[in-house]
C-alpha cells in the first residue's frame, strides 16, 4: 500500500546541480561546457530556460565560443518587447 511522507529529500534533480540562487540574482554570468556543467550547450540553454519558466522568471542567453559558453541573464520583467518593423504588419490570413 502507498505510503504517504511528510517531506523527502529528493536527489539528482535539475534544481539540486546548479547554483540557481546565485544564477538567479540579476548578474550577467558566463558558464563553460565541461567547467560549469557537464551537458551540452543545447541542453543546458534548455536547462536554463526551463528554470526561468518554473521561477516565474525572464531570460536571455547567448552561446559564443564556438557553443561551449553561454552568457546568461535573469530577470523579474521582461527584456523588451519584439516589435514588426513599422509598415511589415501582419495580413489577416497571412498565417492561414
Amino acid at each position: 500500500m502507498a505510503t504517504r511522507l511528510k517531506q523527502f529529500r529528493f536527489t539528482g534533480r535539475l534544481a539540486e546541480k546548479f547554483p540557481w540562487k546565485k544564477w538567479t540574482d540579476g548578474s550577467i554570468w558566463k558558464i563553460q561546457e565541461g567547467v560549469d556543467y557537464e551537458t551540452t550547450c543545447e541542453r543546458m540553454r534548455c536547462n536554463l530556460y526551463n528554470m526561468a519558466k518554473t521561477m516565474g522568471l525572464s531570460i536571455q542567453t547567448s552561446v559564443v565560443d564556438k557553443k561551449k559558453t553561454i552568457v546568461f541573464q535573469f530577470s523579474q520583467g521582461t527584456f523588451g518587447k519584439l516589435t514588426r518593423p513599422q509598415g511589415t504588419e501582419a495580413k489577416s490570413n497571412e498565417f492561414g
